[in-house]
C-alpha cells in the first residue's frame, strides 16, 4: 500500500486547521489523475456506449504519448546545446554521447508510460453510471 505525506505550515496553533485538512485529503482522489478526473463524464459516456477497456486505455495513453513526444522534442535539442557548454565538466564522455542520450530518452519515455498507464487502467474500470452521476 502506498503512503502519501503532506506538510502544512501554519502560523499559530498547528492543530487548528487539522479537521479541514483531513476533510480535503479524504475527498482527494489519489488513484485517478487530474486529467482523468476532468474527463470522468466523457469516459463514463464512452463506457456506457460499450467502449472496450483497451480503447479507453489507448485514448488516455495517446495523450500521455503526445506529451512525451513534445518533451523529447524540446529536451533533446536543449540537452545537445547544454552539452556543448558543459563539455569541460564531462568525464570520459563526448558531448554527443549516443549511449547517454538514448538512456535519457528511454528513461523519459518509460517513466511517462508508467505514470500514464495506471490512471489509464483505472479510467477503463470506471463504472459508467457513477461517472454519469458525477456530472
Amino acid at each position: 500500500m502506498s503512503e502519501v505525506t503532506y506538510q502544512l505550515r501554519t502560523a499559530g496553533d498547528p492543530l487548528a486547521p487539522a479537521a479541514a485538512v483531513r476533510d480535503i485529503v479524504r475527498r482527494a482522489q489519489p488513484r485517478v489523475s487530474y486529467g482523468i478526473a476532468r474527463r470522468t463524464g466523457e469516459i463514463g459516456v464512452r463506457m456506457a456506449l460499450a467502449a472496450r477497456r483497451a480503447t479507453v486505455v489507448w485514448m488516455v495513453l495517446r495523450d500521455v504519448i503526445t506529451l512525451a513526444a513534445l518533451g523529447l522534442a524540446v529536451s533533446v535539442p536543449a540537452a545537445l546545446a547544454a552539452s556543448t557548454f558543459l563539455e569541460s565538466f564531462l568525464f570520459d564522455m563526448t558531448r554527443y554521447d549516443p549511449l547517454a542520450l538514448t538512456a535519457a530518452k528511454v528513461t523519459l519515455v518509460g517513466a511517462t508510460l508508467l505514470a500514464g498507464y495506471v490512471p489509464a487502467r483505472n479510467a477503463s474500470r470506471i463504472n459508467p453510471m457513477a461517472a454519469l452521476r458525477h456530472e
